[in-house]
């Protein structure tokens, strides 16, 4: 449960949108700690990293390749 709070703590720091924030409130509160250490692992402080998994889960990653 801690490294998910860190996860949604990354992310609602971040400068995606509040719909997009809510996308990512959903999927964390399915994840594991586990998962969520990846998670952080992979966003790290790259607000990038965290744009292109954002894209991934809203499931737009053909318009990210375009």
């Amino acid at each position: 449960m801690k490294k998910e709070a860190e996860l949604l703590e990354i992310i609602n720091n971040s400068t995606l949108t509040k719909e997009q924030k809510n996308i990512w409130g959903n999927a964390v509160s399915e994840v594991d700690d586990e998962t969520a250490t990846l998670l952080i692992e992979a966003i790290g402080a790259d607000e990038k990293a965290l744009e292109v998994l954002t894209f991934n889960l809203e499931g737009k990653y053909e318009e990210l390749s375009e």
